[in-house]
């Protein structure tokens, strides 16, 4: 049981996750999270960068740094490499929509909600070699500027 008591204030990850699954087209939204689970063939992660995370205004603007990863793999152990990087092209596509933003995003009980105004890539996606587990991975950076 927690310590705290609602309305709960949320954090970049949440966020971001919760947008990704709303506007992200062609995924399933139960593949994606901030921490990768056990054996999944295909999953997009989303994790805070810490070091990037900073108040812009006194509007109550956050703008955070996160990194987005696609990870894909078969039972083969051959990296599916093709799988990765239509996972993190479907997100980096859903950037450009301008309907996904400014909108207000429910992020369940007790929490307050909260809007993101954008989300804007920081470099193209690249690939990641040598993943000692046989995953396929493609990663990349993005800003969120968001209000809650």
């Amino acid at each position: 049981m927690s310590a705290f008591t609602g309305p709960f204030r949320s954090d970049a990850e949440k966020v971001a996750i919760a947008w990704t699954k709303k506007h992200v087209t062609g995924i399933d939204v139960t593949k994606v999270a901030s921490v990768l689970p056990d054996k999944e063939p295909v999953f997009l992660q989303i994790r805070a960068l810490l070091a990037r995370t900073a108040v812009r205004d006194v509007n109550a603007m956050r703008s955070s740094g996160l990194q987005v990863d696609a990870w894909a793999a078969s039972a083969s152990s051959r990296p599916q490499w093709g799988d990765a990087s239509q996972l993190i092209e479907r997100f980096k596509s859903a950037l450009d929509e301008d309907q996904a933003f400014g909108e207000t995003l429910d992020l369940g009980p007790n929490f307050l909600p909260v809007r993101v105004q954008a989300l804007y890539a920081d470099q193209e996606p690249r690939r990641v070699e040598g993943d000692p587990s046989g995953y396929a991975r493609f990663t990349m950076d993005v800003f969120m500027d968001w209000i809650q």
